[in-house]
């Protein structure tokens, strides 16, 4: 069944400073014009079809973990502040996601103008546009058919979480947020669908005042090249 989540007072779209990065996208559609839909029903939580809300997940809502989707979202910020097993991300549109560890994979489609903050094992990104990703992960993130895409270390932080990567064994130092494979790029130049985020252009503040976002990137899993850079 699925687990009641904490909702905050709606936050209005409007007081959530837009990410503007360029124009919308409009993503793949079959030939009725639909998107293809997910089984949102077989997650452990589904979070969907809302708009201008701040959304929270407290440590150990999720009890053991637990698989979790985002689904439909626009203008929203989501706070995942416990341990899941794997994510499913769709359709988000300038939002902003602030997640704990996922000790399985993370799979998002369809998002645009969106900033996530994420740790997981594994990442695949499709058809999205114009999002900023600051990632821990222990692989190669994968995206397929995306563009303006830009990446930056984890620098997440709120009191459970070190915990909570550690049991998730997500808890070691690795670079490969910047190490972004791309399926529909076979060329042996660098893939124009994605860059390394500019520091000064780092979020300085979270949305919710129940995380943190540091000046620099986790030391507990970014090396000292990460640190430094």
């Amino acid at each position: 069944a699925k687990k009641e989540m904490k909702t905050d007072v709606p936050a209005a779209a409007s007081e959530l400073a837009p990410i503007v990065l360029g124009s919308g996208f409009a993503g793949d559609v079959d030939s009725a014009g639909k998107y293809p839909e997910i089984d949102r029903s077989s997650y452990d939580l589904s979070i969907e079809n809302k708009t201008g809300e701040v959304i929270h997940v407290e440590p150990g809502q999720l009890k053991t973990g637990g698989d979790v989707v985002l689904y439909n979202l626009t203008d929203c910020v989501v706070v995942l502040k416990d341990t899941m097993s794997a994510l499913r991300v769709d359709k988000l549109t300038n939002c902003f996601v602030y997640g704990g560890p996922i000790a399985g994979s993370l799979l998002l489609h369809y998002c645009t103008n969106t900033k996530f903050w994420l740790a997981s094992r594994q990442i695949r990104l499709h058809h999205s546009e114009e999002c900023v990703f600051h990632l821990h992960a222990l692989s190669h993130p994968i995206i397929e058919d995306c563009t303006k895409l830009f990446f930056a270390p984890y620098n997440l932080d709120y009191p459970e979480l070190p915990e909570q990567l550690r049991a998730a064994n997500l808890l070691r130092k690795s670079g490969m947020w910047k190490e972004v494979n791309d399926f529909k790029w076979l060329k042996s130049q660098h893939s124009p669908n994605w860059e390394v985020l500019a520091r000064d252009l780092w979020e300085a503040k979270a949305r919710s005042e129940t995380v943190k976002l540091l000046d620099d990137p986790r030391p507990d899993v970014c090396d000292e090249e990460e640190m430094a850079f």
